[in-house]
């Protein structure tokens, strides 16, 4: 289980973090991670609305900060980020792979965090879920999209 709490700035000082994620020139909102082994991290983020996402894949964190998706390893490397100028809403591990979507990109990463592919789209995505290997994409306007898992392709 990892436990995420967003905590004030003075709380924020306070602690000694194992390492803290986070290199925005200004920080607006401050959260404290706490993972299965106890190890608190630190994180700093821009105020977006969303509140972070963590989890513990292929003994990895992977977490979701606003416009940044991270992967670091346990003792605060960071193994890969990506950028977007869009904000990533959630992953979904699913068959040893990574779904990653933004409001308005998917992509896939596979068991090693390598790239398998990627999809951009014009309207916000809502809503995402899988149905067995087909992943069901309902943007704003309400349209739905299915998308092979394995290749990204429409079906």
């Amino acid at each position: 289980m990892i436990l995420i709490n967003e905590i004030t700035e003075s709380q924020f000082r306070l602690y000694d973090f194992k390492f803290v994620i986070g290199d925005y020139a200004t920080y607006n909102s401050y959260f404290k991670i706490v993972l299965e082994t106890s190890e608190i991290i630190g994180l700093q983020t821009v105020t977006g609305g969303i509140k972070p996402s963590a989890e513990i894949f292929n003994n990895k964190l992977i977490l979701i900060a606003g416009n940044n998706f991270y992967i670091y390893d346990l003792d605060g490397k960071i193994i890969r980020q990506f950028t977007s100028d869009c904000i990533f809403y959630e992953f979904i591990i699913y068959k040893n792979n990574i779904l990653v979507v933004s409001e308005l990109s998917i992509f896939l990463l596979n068991y090693d965090f390598v790239k398998i592919w990627s999809n951009n789209y014009n309207e916000i995505i809502d809503k995402v879920e899988m149905q067995g290997t087909k992943i069901v994409i309902q943007d704003y306007n309400k349209k739905i999209i299915y998308i092979d898992y394995f290749t990204g392709k429409e079906v």
